[in-house]
Formats: structure tokens, C-alpha cells, sequence
């Protein structure tokens, strides 16, 4: 079922998008691997729903993709302040060591 944009319009947007087309364990393919569709297709709503607020978590890979400059872009252009940085949850108390 397709969602009207409209009814996507919430104030803060949480986004997890798969990691394996970024990370070194996967095949690097980025923009060319089909599970970044999904973020792709998010990125063509935001001028249209226009949220307050974008939260994104993803492997330290991504930033330097082009799948991660069409969304700076696209957050750029509906007037978003963009800052990025790295957090590691060993420093949250966690066993295991993931940034």
C-alpha cells in the first residue's frame, strides 16, 4: 500500500537505512546496491513532507558516500542545519565496541 506524503509529516524523523551497501564487510556497492533504495526514496520526501528534525545512524562509511550527499543536499535545500559525528557505544556502557 502507498503512503500519501502527507500523512508522513511528523516533526522528527528517525532513519536506520541498511549499512551493508557502506560497511567493509559488504560489497561497497553504495548508491548501486538496491538496499539503498529505500533511503533514496525517503531523501525525494523531504522537500515534499518537510520534518523539523532528521536523526540518521548508520557505519562510519556512509558519510563519504553520494548516497549521504543527496540527503546534506536535500536537507540543505528544505533549510536544515546538518551536523555529523561519530559516537562509539562502548562510550554508552556496552560491551562491545561499535561506532
Amino acid at each position: 500500500e502507498k503512503i500519501a506524503p502527507e500523512r508522513l509529516s511528523h516533526a522528527v524523523w528517525f532513519l536506520s537505512p541498511p549499512c551493508q551497501p557502506h560497511t567493509s564487510a559488504g560489497k561497497q556497492l553504495g548508491a548501486a546496491d538496491s538496499r539503498s533504495n529505500a533511503l533514496t526514496h525517503i531523501v525525494s520526501l523531504l522537500p515534499r513532507v518537510r520534518p523539523r528534525f532528521v536523526i540518521l545512524e548508520n557505519v562510519p562509511p556512509f558519510e563519504a558516500s553520494s548516497t549521504c550527499e543527496q540527503l546534506i543536499k536535500a536537507l540543505e535545500d528544505i533549510n536544515l542545519s546538518v551536523a555529523q559525528f561519530q559516537l562509539n557505544s562502548i562510550d554508552f556502557g556496552t560491551p562491545n565496541e561499535r561506532k
